[in-house]
């Protein structure tokens, strides 16, 4: 769902979306999602301060979000 509609469900239901930081196109390459995605998993068997990081970064990335160039944005409606 990432891909195709740069939200996941839980995403939605919140108004949030994933962009890309350094890539011109709108949407997000495989490449960016899939790494993104399994930084992210492998991440938060590990550890959850990853997560912590995005309450103390100034443009509030966890860090696999960090690692990937991608950032989630809130949607205005």
């Amino acid at each position: 769902m990432t891909k195709f509609l740069n939200q996941t469900l839980g995403k939605m239901i919140f108004g949030l979306k994933v962009v890309a930081l350094k890539e011109e196109k709108k949407t997000i390459s495989w490449g960016t999602i899939l790494f993104r995605e399994l930084i992210g998993r492998y991440i938060s068997k590990v550890t959850w301060i990853g997560y912590l990081l995005a309450g103390l970064l100034p443009k509030k990335q966890a860090l696999h979000d960090v690692f990937a160039d991608t950032g989630v944005v809130l949607i205005r409606r």
